[in-house]
């Protein structure tokens, strides 16, 4: 993560393009998703907090057991982050299938769908 709090997701080298690269991206990005600790949006372990109260969670991305809090606004940037990393990594034609989804989340699960 940056200095304005953005992570700095790699490139992949290729896109998804139909179910025979499916696998190879989706492998690919759950690697990338957990070297940033942020695995838990699309498997929905870490949810939206509610605006009343911010949600603490054991941080995936450190070996102690300490605990983060995630304010709504935080979770909802870094899922936005999430989105538009995924929507690099996918074909034209794939995007404005998935392009209606609300979530990281959403999109992974429709992704999913559509190829396994």
């Amino acid at each position: 993560m940056d200095k304005k709090r953005l992570f700095n997701f790699p490139v992949l080298d290729f896109q998804l393009q139909s179910a025979e690269n499916y696998t190879a991206l989706a492998l690919k990005m759950q690697y990338n998703l957990r070297a940033f600790g942020v695995c838990s949006y699309v498997q929905s372990i870490l949810k939206c907090p509610s605006t009343a109260t911010p949600s603490s969670y054991a941080s995936s991305d450190s070996q102690s057991h300490t605990t983060s809090v995630v304010t709504q606004d935080q979770w909802v940037r870094t899922d936005e982050q999430i989105m538009a990393y995924i929507m690099r990594s996918i074909s034209i034609p794939i995007r404005m299938s998935i392009g209606h989804s609300i979530s990281s989340r959403e999109q992974w699960l429709a992704l999913s769908h559509m190829f396994v």
